[in-house]
């Protein structure tokens, strides 16, 4: 139920050995660590360390040998997230009242995120992201809830996140996502993979 973060130096396949975490850099990858994404020897953390908001945590780990948290911020509650470019896209959501959003952080410079823009309320503990998909203008969130199985997705416009996403019902509950040319594909519990 706790997730934390590892790491492993798996230079020698057959051998991977657990690296040792220095615990100022461990206590910010631990307790509900829900995602990850790791680019140009930046480690970015979304982690909810409690029911609310979540916590974006960027960690330098170009020395294994001296690991440092860069920046640490808020962030909507979800279980996922997205990086392009300079931007990180959260789809977070609200079962209980049906509002679904998208937070941008920007991490142009990864010592100083910030959040550039949030569409919609932020989440309750209930959150529903399930996935987020970002090509060319268009930043694609997969939404289910978790107790009527529902499922849609809200097409943001990268270009006016102030502007109201289109949103496409689903037949059934999604699971996940990938989009690339100009195809969208979803898998759907029993319908298996659909594409729009």
């Amino acid at each position: 139920f706790f997730q934390d973060i590892r790491i492993y130096d798996v230079s020698d396949v057959e051998n991977p050995r657990r690296l040792q975490i220095p615990a100022e850099v461990e206590a910010h990858m631990r307790m509900l660590a829900q995602s990850i994404w790791l680019e140009s020897k930046i480690l970015y953390v979304l982690r909810t360390p409690s029911f609310g908001i979540c916590h974006l945590h960027v960690i330098d780990v170009s020395d294994l040998g001296n690991l440092r948290v860069l920046a640490s911020i808020d962030a909507a509650q979800s279980h996922t997230f997205r990086k392009q470019g300079d931007r990180i896209y959260i789809a977070f959501g609200n079962p209980q009242s049906f509002d679904a959003g998208l937070q941008v952080i920007n991490v142009a410079d990864p010592s100083k995120p910030f959040v550039e823009a949030t569409y919609g309320p932020l989440s309750s503990y209930l959150e529903t992201g399930i996935s987020v998909a970002v090509y060319g203008n268009a930043i694609y969130a997969l939404r289910s809830e978790k107790f009527t199985y529902r499922s849609w997705i809200q097409v943001h416009d990268r270009r006016d996140l102030a502007a109201a996403p289109i949103v496409v019902d689903l037949p059934q509950w999604a699971n996940s996502m990938a989009v690339g040319a100009n195809l969208l594909f979803i898998t759907q519990g029993a319908v298996g993979v659909e594409v729009f």
